[in-house]
């Protein structure tokens, strides 16, 4: 016997449970978009103590890995996080198979989680939501602003540079980077 089981996510605003189909996650029956939407709520909160934290402690170490701030073909921008530095060229090709084209590389910044986890929290209010975590920049909106200017002002780092041009000889041509790989 199959057990089924609908999302046990209740509206605040009217009353209503989400009837769509769900897995049990965290002992919780959730369908995906209320999944994401839980899974991004403890992010940000999570984000919110980190900022606390780092600005009453600037020097403290943060965890290992990269953050990333890339502009996607679809006109939005993600801000995700890759726990090595061997993985960053491979998440970033990874962005380019799944969105259909080139990602363009606006930061990569050092602190991995942490990093990832203060900016979701701070710039919260443009994330799309059901997009995970991708942000609206198309919006003239002056938290959109800020996230673009602070992406730039930050820019790639420099330890980070060779897997981001990694990552540009793959896009600018796979087939003759995939022959070097093997030569």
């Amino acid at each position: 016997m199959t057990l089924t089981y609908t999302c046990a996510w209740i509206n605040r605003h009217t009353g209503e449970q989400c009837s769509k189909p769900a897995k049990v996650q965290a002992n919780l029956p959730l369908c995906s978009d209320h999944h994401q939407a839980r899974t991004y709520r403890e992010k940000a909160k999570r984000g919110a103590e980190l900022l606390r934290y780092f600005k009453e402690n600037p020097e403290a170490p943060r965890s290992a890995g990269w953050c990333y701030i890339v502009h996607l073909p679809d006109c939005t921008v993600k801000v995700g996080m890759v726990g090595t530095e061997g993985r960053l060229s491979a998440r970033l090709a990874e962005l380019h198979e799944d969105f259909g084209g080139n990602v363009d590389i606006l930061a990569v910044l050092p602190g991995g989680k942490d990093t990832e986890a203060v900016l979701h929290s701070h710039f919260g209010s443009i994330r799309i939501p059901g997009k995970g975590e991708r942000f609206d920049v198309t919006e003239p909106a002056r938290v959109s602003g800020e996230l673009l200017s602070f992406a730039l002002s930050h820019g790639i780092h420099p330890e980070a540079l060779p897997a981001v041009e990694e990552y540009r000889e793959w896009a600018d041509d796979p087939d003759a980077w995939a022959a070097r790989q093997l030569a």
